[in-house]
């Protein structure tokens, strides 16, 4: 998709060279913690293992936190409010895209 001068690129990053999504995991389990006042060590380790590294899919993430964490709402609200904080966290690594071939690639006519 063209829009303007500028084309659209779609890239999935399944080995986190891109993002860094291990740490924006943990910047928002960091953040849900505090903000509720959990206890830290144990509630980072339910968090972590229902996480499986980013391969367990949200739902049952949430099914298997919600009750040990005391989480309030449906799952479905906490997945959509996952999801509005991670996309705000979200960015390239700087660094990786200075160093990039991504710049170079030519424009599609």
């Amino acid at each position: 998709m063209t829009v303007g001068q500028q084309q659209s690129l779609v890239m999935f990053d399944l080995d986190n060279t891109l993002v860094d999504r291990g740490r924006f995991f943990l910047e928002w389990a960091e953040t849900l913690i505090r903000e509720r006042g959990l206890g830290r060590d144990s509630s980072m380790s339910i968090l972590r293992a229902a996480d499986a590294d980013g391969a367990s899919p949200r739902t049952r993430f949430f099914e298997q936190v919600r009750e040990p964490l005391g989480l309030n709402g449906s799952i479905e609200h906490l997945i959509d409010a996952y999801w509005v904080d991670q996309l705000a966290r979200f960015r390239c690594d700087e660094d990786f895209l200075a160093t990039s071939e991504l710049r170079s690639l030519p424009p599609r006519s």
